[in-house]
């Protein structure tokens, strides 16, 4: 009996244990490009499960204290950019990336379903410093940051700001993020910090979606079948033994 009691427990710990990992690719691929300030790209992952959606954001307004609606670019082979509204010129040109020259770009990417986020992948289009800021949580969907200081995104349901810093490289970048799970992650060039200049393309993107919440909540027919047969086996024996 304690054997089957373990092997049944054992099926429960193997459904709710690991999690589903998801990759997306920005320097190639489908989008929705859209045109001008405000534009929305939306994005497949490698799997084709998962969808994000893809703005720009720039703290251009107000004297630079408030968020404006960019417009997001994406270049081949390097990745995607925020030509904010302060410099919206020439938004084809490559040089356009997430920076924080003058003002603070950020990329905020939205999902379809509440994910942990795990890395990002940035590529400065040149020699730059690659610091960034980022912010995670659950908000609502197609967020509007219009209006807003960095001080109110605790209010609209992203977490405390992150900060990562790093070195002045032509090198591409892997950012490791806190592991916070939500269906928004708000990622840009660092605020604050040191008096270089951080500029870079935004190329990759890996998430995960934890499988115990979901499984736990709802198993396979499979799974079913097997905890269902494990519990058998118990009352069968116990009913032997009386």
């Amino acid at each position: 009996m304690k054997y089957l009691l373990l092997s049944a427990s054992s099926i429960l710990f193997s459904l709710n244990a690991g999690a589903s990992s998801f990759t997306f690719d920005f320097t190639t691929g489908p989008s929705n490009p859209g045109s001008g300030l405000g534009n929305v790209r939306t994005f497949t992952s490698a799997s084709g499960d998962l969808t994000v959606t893809v703005t720009a954001w720039g703290v251009t307004g107000n004297n630079n204290t408030t968020f404006q609606a960019g417009q997001l670019g994406q270049w081949s082979g390097l990745g995607l950019g925020d030509c904010d509204a302060r410099e919206h010129v020439n938004c084809g040109s490559p040089d356009h990336q997430v920076d924080n020259a003058e003002a603070y770009d950020f990329v905020l990417f939205q999902f379809d379903t509440p994910v942990v986020a795990d890395t990002v992948t940035i590529q400065p289009y040149g020699t730059w410093d690659r610091d960034v800021t980022y912010y995670t949580g659950n908000t609502a969907n197609s967020l509007d940051l219009t209006g807003k200081t960095l001080a109110q995104l605790n209010g609209i349901g992203l977490t405390d700001r992150q900060n990562d810093d790093s070195t002045t490289s032509s090198l591409a970048r892997m950012v490791t993020l806190s592991s916070i799970q939500g269906n928004a992650l708000l990622f840009g060039a660092r605020v604050g910090g040191d008096n270089s200049t951080d500029y870079f393309k935004i190329s990759g993107l890996t998430v995960e979606i934890p499988d115990g919440a979901t499984q736990q909540a709802t198993p396979e027919p499979a799974a079913l079948g097997l905890i269902g047969g494990a519990l058998v086996g118990i009352g069968f024996i116990r009913r032997y033994r009386l």
